[in-house]
């Protein structure tokens, strides 16, 4: 039996309890069940939200309130609605682009940037339900996006070649999102090679939204490796030399925009802004 994971986001809308451990190692022979039951929930978006549509707006999707940590992707986490926040926040950025989501998971942000993109590609994993919740999601919501073109398409940061449709996409995108994507250091590491090949294809703007999730360490000290490690990715990132027409930049964002979404907008949320220069 796999160890069951529930987001922290249910404790601002009271889905279900809060498992005791959150991305933590199982000691062996430790055993839970898994649980992936599904809800229905609508998120309503402040009035307060300018982005050229008639309102009250909401978005209404389908997620799990536990799953295993390979499904996570099923759940709802704090990062996306940070993000979400983000664009709401500023429309210009997307108005008129092709927006491409990295492991978009429920497609929160996904659909919110569908609001004012011209398209906008949401991608994940091939596995479990991850795929047809995403898709189920992005029509459930298509009266939102009714002047955005919107898809779903498979993409695994731990493949080594893409398939012809992921090279346009990525290569035709402008703004890159990502939110909560990395738990461990493997997925970490095969993210940012993902997002440098994305970034290196052509010049555009990523905005990675991540919460830093800290524990108790073996010495009774907090500790948040998983953090750290993105950190360290991170900070090395603007010295990455993929190509020697590419230069990239790191910036991280202020978190005091306005929020839109109903959660708790704790400290330990953090954007990152990171552009790519491609010259000719």
């Amino acid at each position: 039996m796999m160890a069951v994971v529930c987001s922290e986001l249910q404790e601002d809308y009271f889905l279900s309890s809060i498992a005791t451990t959150l991305f933590t190692d199982m000691e062996e022979g430790e055993v839970t069940s898994e649980d992936n039951s599904y809800a229905e929930t609508t998120f309503d978006i402040s009035s307060e939200a300018e982005v050229g549509i008639p309102g009250p707006l909401a978005i209404t999707l389908e997620h799990c309130v536990s799953s295993s940590v390979e499904l996570v992707g099923l759940q709802l986490w704090r990062g996306a609605f940070l993000l979400a926040d983000f664009l709401l926040a500023h429309p210009s950025l997307l108005a008129g682009k092709k927006v491409l989501e990295l492991a978009a998971g429920t497609g929160l942000t996904a659909v919110t940037a569908g609001i004012m993109a011209e398209s906008v590609t949401a991608t994940d994993v091939d596995r479990g339900d991850i795929l047809p919740l995403l898709d189920r999601n992005g029509k459930r919501n298509m009266s939102l996006m009714s002047n955005c073109k919107w898809n779903v398409k498979e993409m695994d940061f731990f493949w080594e070649d893409w398939t012809e449709d992921i090279e346009t996409v990525v290569g035709d995108s402008e703004v890159v999102i990502a939110a909560d994507v990395v738990y461990d250091r493997d997925i970490t590491k095969h993210f940012f090679k993902t997002l440098i090949k994305v970034l290196s294809s052509s010049s555009k703007v990523a905005f990675i939204a991540i919460e830093k999730r800290q524990r108790t360490g073996g010495e009774g000290g907090v500790i948040a490796p998983n953090f750290e490690y993105f950190l360290e990715n991170l900070s090395q990132l603007h010295l990455s030399k993929p190509k020697e027409n590419v230069t990239l930049q790191v910036t991280r964002e202020e978190i005091n925009f306005p929020q839109y979404f109903k959660y708790t907008r704790v400290l330990e949320l953090t954007l990152w802004r990171i552009e790519s220069y491609v010259t000719k």
